[in-house]
């Protein structure tokens, strides 16, 4: 019940999200593009706590309100941890983030640049 709400309270939070997260029973899905916002990054970490994955932003540089640069690090419950950093961003790019629940190899766990993780 608990992905079901968070699912749905985060596509509620803002018609046309541009980071979103979808969470399944199985996985975790979150996407990060120059559109993202301040708010929908915030909500990203929020829901990410009640799974107690810790998701962390640095580096943070915007123009015009666009993303421009930032730096993730992502920590799940049992320490493994990702790290991800993309200097430049722009129309094309999208930082990914794949967490498979119940995971424990080194591909349930991905935090890269959309395709590396699929």
């Amino acid at each position: 019940m608990k992905t079901l709400l968070l699912t749905f309270g985060l596509m509620l939070a803002g018609s046309g999200l541009f980071a979103q997260m979808t969470a399944t029973d199985e996985l975790i899905r979150v996407e990060v593009s120059e559109n993202s916002t301040r708010n929908e990054l915030l909500e990203i970490r929020q829901a990410l706590a009640e799974y107690n994955i810790d998701f962390r932003y640095n580096g943070v540089k915007w123009a015009d309100e666009m993303l421009k640069s930032i730096g993730l690090q992502v920590i799940a419950e049992d320490g493994r941890t990702r790290e991800f950093v993309l200097p430049q961003m722009n129309a094309n790019s999208k930082i990914v983030l794949i967490y498979r629940l119940n995971g424990t190899e080194d591909a349930d766990f991905c935090l890269g640049i959309e395709g590396a993780c699929e």
